[in-house]
């Protein structure tokens, strides 16, 4: 079945954000000229995306201004921030009985073909949840995720098990990004997923319930990642969105070799 709606949880209170986060909602913080959240809007209707529902919490007025007249855009609110599975879990009516994308939506990739295209290349080859997967340095897992694996080639990984923010026993430096397909057999799961990790419902342990029913796919996405609640990661996806701007590029490229060569050193 064809993969044709997306889920984009963007109900975060964006804590590490803070006090901008207090008027601005933390997908909706500027990349260049346009927000965090109209880069994944975009990455999703460039995979073949028709329908997107974004599920939203305080910010739900900004976002829906920010969207009115798009006829594929769809708010859902999640009157609680429970956590990533229960967001997701909200757009259950939405999806109905289908295939879906999931979008984090603090992570911005910037990729061509777009992240979620490959992603729905791989499933519709294996027929099975598919996640996007990167390899990162040990000592940054533990602010992430570390997977279980079994190698299927240089691009494709077999997921055995997944551990949230693992602090020790860490099974391997592969994590998964924040992009994912799956099927509508992950609601179910949801909605016995019990709070887990930081008192939330996790996406992860679903994940983990779900591997036990079904294989799980781990694909290495081609493209380069920004999480957008990391200030560095902030900084810097400016700086490179902004680079590949044909208006500012010349202009950056300047005062970047000014601030890497200062005068008198």
């Amino acid at each position: 079945m064809r993969v044709r709606k997306a889920v984009i949880p963007a109900a975060g209170m964006g804590r590490r954000f803070l006090p901008i986060t207090r008027a601005i909602p933390k997908p909706m913080l500027p990349i260049v000229d346009r927000p965090a959240l109209h880069y994944l809007v975009d990455e999703a209707k460039r995979s073949g995306i028709e329908q997107i529902a974004i599920i939203v919490g305080y910010g739900r007025q900004v976002i829906q201004t920010y969207f009115a007249g798009d006829p594929q855009v769809t708010l859902i609110d999640q009157p609680e921030p429970k956590g990533s599975g229960h967001a997701v879990f909200m757009a259950r009516s939405f999806v109905g009985d289908e295939p879906f994308a999931v979008l984090l939506g603090d992570i911005v990739i910037d990729s061509d073909p777009p992240c979620t295209g490959q992603l729905i290349d791989a499933f519709q080859r294996h027929k099975s949840p598919v996640l996007a997967v990167e390899t990162l340095k040990y000592e940054l897992l533990s602010q992430h995720n570390a997977i279980e694996y079994q190698p299927i080639d240089e691009n494709e990984v077999l997921i055995r098990h997944i551990v949230e923010k693992p602090q020790e026993n860490v099974p391997s430096a592969v994590t998964a990004i924040g992009r994912y397909i799956f099927p509508p057999g992950i609601f179910p799961v949801l909605s016995k997923t019990r709070p887990g990790f930081d008192g939330e419902i996790q996406l992860t342990d679903a994940i983990n319930t779900l591997l036990q029913r079904e294989r799980g796919i781990g694909l290495f996405y081609k493209g380069k990642r920004f999480d957008i609640g990391d200030k560095r990661d902030y900084v810097m996806a400016n700086l490179e969105f902004a680079l590949k701007r044909e208006q500012y590029s010349e202009d950056l490229w300047s005062a970047l070799e000014k601030l890497a060569n200062p005068v008198g050193e």
